[in-house]
């Protein structure tokens, strides 16, 4: 899953020209999801990796409400839900996947 999001994050900065702080943020916030997903044990596939395959809505849902639970702002929670949304969208956009969970 990391490489997915370093190639994501490459796709931002140059193809779509996001500011050097909107690409830090996503960063952030995949990162933050990619822990997530690997401390609660969500389907990894060996050594520390994640199938981005067998991530569903209900796993981002969880996430959210995990941060939710954390007392983050409805704004963070907004970005970093706009974050896998885009994130996701590039993997349908990349075949990677065929619909998006987000």
């Amino acid at each position: 899953m990391q490489q997915l999001i370093d190639k994501f994050l490459k796709f931002l900065v140059i193809e779509k020209n996001v500011s050097p702080h909107t690409s830090k943020a996503y960063a952030a916030d995949l990162k933050e999801f990619h822990e997530f997903l690997l401390a609660s044990g969500s389907r990894p596939t060996g050594a520390g990796q994640i199938d981005v395959k067998k991530i569903d809505h209900l796993m981002i849902r969880a996430f959210l409400s995990h941060l939710y639970q954390k007392r983050k702002k409805k704004s963070s929670l907004a970005r970093k839900l706009a974050a896998l949304r885009s994130f996701f969208r590039f993997l349908v956009d990349e075949r990677i996947l065929t619909t998006n969970p987000a």
